[in-house]
């Protein structure tokens, strides 16, 4: 078996030539984007694990958990997400140990650039994320 090590990137674009990714972080619904606004004065501490969750996302877009995609139409709950915000893919993300963030990742191709959206989709504490996946 011949083994074979190449960077795509360094073939079509050059040695030295990087691919730049930009990466935007948007709601899925203006209700989430309300309550991480309101929780910067209510619940300082909640806004302040949710920036740097944000910030780690922003950092690295696929550093979630992958939801298994039989689960996104097995799975009542989730089966309601990909309906209701038109998802294809789901990501977890643990804020801390009680918490998780679900977000789903949007590509989208524009010559060299790519766009990844992580739209956030919700966060709840770790009894609210077992009944949301059915455990």
């Amino acid at each position: 078996m011949i083994k074979m090590d190449f960077n795509f990137s360094e073939i079509l674009f050059g040695k030295n030539v990087s691919v730049k990714k930009e990466i935007e972080i948007v709601f899925a619904d203006k209700r989430l984007k309300r309550a991480y606004d309101e929780a910067k004065n209510r619940n300082p501490i909640l806004y302040d694990k949710l920036t740097r969750a944000f910030n780690r996302i922003r950092e690295n877009p696929e550093i979630g958990a992958i939801t298994p995609k039989r689960w996104l139409s097995e799975r009542k709950n989730l089966k309601y997400l990909v309906l209701k915000y038109g998802i294809n893919n789901l990501r977890v993300f643990d804020i801390s140990d009680k918490e998780r963030l679900l977000y789903s990742l949007i590509r989208k191709r524009n010559k060299i650039v790519v766009k990844i959206i992580a739209l956030m989709v919700w966060w709840g504490t770790h009894k609210q994320y077992e009944r949301l996946f059915g455990y």
